[in-house]
């Protein structure tokens, strides 16, 4: 098995914005996992540590991506 499976996690996110009205916005995080399950949990982990309360995963899907380089 490839240890550099690459999955696209698009998680769709509200927040309140200045005027006190709620705005969704769609975030796209490209994730190493061994399964699209595991790459929505981590997204879904991150999400969590990053405070936000109101929100869902929208898409998962392996992608071509063979690396990362930089």
């Amino acid at each position: 098995m490839n240890p550099n499976n690459y999955f696209a996690v698009t998680a769709k996110i509200k927040r309140e914005i200045d005027n006190g009205k709620v705005k969704t916005y769609t975030e796209r995080y490209i994730v190493n996992a061994v399964s699209v399950t595991d790459a929505e949990a981590v997204v879904y982990a991150y999400l969590e540590g990053e405070g936000e309360t109101e929100f869902s995963i929208a898409a998962a899907s392996q992608t071509k991506i063979i690396a990362v380089l930089g």
